[in-house]
């Protein structure tokens, strides 16, 4: 940074592949906003480069990298307009449609629909008149609607609750499977699909690996793990009961012709025994424990 006789990154040698999704994690002040906010130019390297399908991204036009970029933060702008115009911010001739679609993506659907006017409502400024989760869906959406090549999520879903991040990254990772995507978080259960996962550590990357090469052989991560062991076990519980009742309805809807409610009740009990028997295990296992192409070189 200017004035600054230290960098904030160091030897920083990363290449990911269109279509991959790679999620960096690290302590505040590591340097992890700092390193994808070169991607779109909110900062010049002072050293190295930047480079998009091997175009360094100062070559670009500052308008056309943009255009390859969504970016979707922590704390988005929101504005005093209608809630659709704020989805569509950037993107100002999307059709209703294609607004509806992003927000379903972004699981914003479910509390825009029930407002008096839908899509329709007018925002308070900065989005006061709306939770911090909603704040963060309608910014998902916005991103999503760009149908950018690059999408960077900067602990984008802090505010959601395990259940709602999973169901995003699910449906993004549906239908946006060409797009590279690259995840800032805090928690594990935010990255541990990832292709592959980052540590950060003053500035330079430590470790590097998926969820698995991680729990075995870097002790930051097992020791982020091991802080959040109780969110990751529920948000493995709420995947396996999802899709344990979405294969159960599709086959009872095949043989019996019943309807989804039907399906629901009948094995909202199974549901619920698969629950407590996952969480004893849990407990017993916790207590015996102790697309584009982006590269950056540097």
């Amino acid at each position: 940074y200017p004035g600054s006789n230290k960098n904030v990154l160091e030897h920083i040698n990363l290449t990911i592949e269109p279509g991959e999704t790679v999620a960096i994690m690290g302590s505040t002040g590591s340097g992890k906003t700092t390193l994808i906010n070169l991607i779109p130019r909110f900062y010049d390297v002072t050293e190295g480069s930047v480079r998009i399908d091997g175009v360094d991204v100062r070559d670009y036009k500052v308008s056309d990298l943009r255009s390859r970029v969504a970016v979707a933060l922590q704390k988005s702008e929101l504005f005093s307009t209608s809630v659709k115009e704020n989805i569509a911010w950037g993107n100002p001739d999307a059709e209703n449609d294609r607004i509806e679609h992003a927000a379903h993506i972004a699981q914003a659907h479910e509390f825009i629909a029930p407002l008096e006017q839908g899509y329709d409502t007018v925002v308070a400024e900065r989005g006061m008149s709306l939770s911090g989760g909603q704040k963060q869906r309608v910014a998902l959406a916005r991103a999503v609607l760009k149908e950018s090549p690059i999408m960077i999520f900067d602990d984008a879903t802090s505010a959601l609750d395990l259940k709602t991040e999973a169901n995003f990254y699910n449906e993004l990772a549906k239908t946006s499977p060409d797009s590279t995507k690259i995840i800032v978080a805090q928690r594990i259960a935010s990255v541990r699909r990832a292709n592959r996962i980052l540590i950060l550590e003053n500035g330079a990357v430590v470790a590097e690996g998926t969820h698995k090469d991680l729990l075995k052989n870097c002790a930051i991560y097992q020791d982020i793990y091991q802080s959040q062991v109780g969110d990751i076990k529920q948000e493995e519980i709420i995947s396996q009961n999802e899709r344990v009742l979405q294969s159960q309805h599709k086959n009872a809807v095949q043989t019996q012709n019943i309807t989804p409610t039907e399906v629901k009740e009948n094995f909202v009990s199974q549901i619920q025994s698969q629950n407590a028997a996952q969480e004893k295990e849990n407990t017993v296992t916790h207590s015996s424990r102790t697309g584009e192409e982006v590269s950056a070189h540097g």
